[in-house]
């Protein structure tokens, strides 16, 4: 069954990135009435707001990643993409970033028996796997839509992502302060929202931004491990 949702319920939001840096701004300080501040949390904003993009608009998904695909049981395609109640008029390049996040973020082959809060594939051998590596899929993307991308650029929409999923997994943590979390991983939040804000800091770091080293995956304690269970936002 197919939805048919109109142009006009879309609000046109050209200014998308700023408009979500301004929001996450005041996010992040009523969190954390509840909870720890994010580390470098202004710096990072103020990094991000001097490289906003000044690509046009399109139609975004705003979750697109993998838990939200439905794949064709016998053939290599997509046959429908779910959950599109975060869409709105947004920079183009925004789904593809998040799709590539989870080159960032641990993986797991065995997901039944994890305790942490994101699951990717960062350290999973992808040879044979039929999925790509980053720089396949950016030039997969690149060539179907025939749209150039610059190293600045894509930086700017790893980092952003990032220091998006940091504000929201600190949120999980004030919850979780107050006693209304309802996750079961929601423990982890708070030892996790620095680890979440160091990636976003690290492509930073690499375009002249705050940190020391290169762009890297998320790095976690040797006992924990990562779930499926999917990160969201109603940013």
């Amino acid at each position: 069954m197919c939805a048919h949702v109109p142009f006009r319920s879309l609000r046109t939001r050209f200014r998308y990135y700023k408009r979500q840096l301004t929001r996450l701004a005041k996010v992040h300080a009523a969190q954390c009435k509840h909870t720890a501040a994010i580390p470098d949390f202004a710096a990072m904003q103020r990094w991000l707001e001097r490289r906003v993009p000044s690509r046009g608009a399109t139609i975004v998904h705003g979750d697109f990643k993998i838990d939200n695909l439905v794949f064709h049981p016998t053939e290599c395609r997509v046959i429908a993409v779910l959950d599109w109640e975060m869409s709105t008029i947004g920079h183009p390049i925004s789904d593809l970033a998040n799709l590539a996040a989870a080159y960032y973020v641990p993986g797991t082959t065995n997901p039944r028996k994890t305790n942490a809060m994101m699951s990717g594939l960062a350290g999973i051998d992808l040879d044979g796997s039929g999925v790509p590596q980053e720089d396949e899929l950016v030039a997969m993307y690149c060539e179907a839509s025939g749209r150039r991308l610059s190293d600045e650029e894509w930086a700017f929409c790893r980092a952003f992502l990032f220091f998006k999923y940091s504000v929201i997994t600190q949120g999980i943590a004030a919850r979780q302060a107050q006693g209304s979390a309802s996750s079961a991983h929601a423990k982890h939040a708070t030892g996790m929202v620095p680890v979440v804000a160091s990636v976003a800091r690290s492509f930073m770091d690499a375009h002249g931004g705050l940190l020391t080293t290169a762009p890297t995956a998320m790095v976690l304690e040797p006992e924990e491990t990562v779930s499926t269970a999917p990160l969201r936002s109603k940013l």
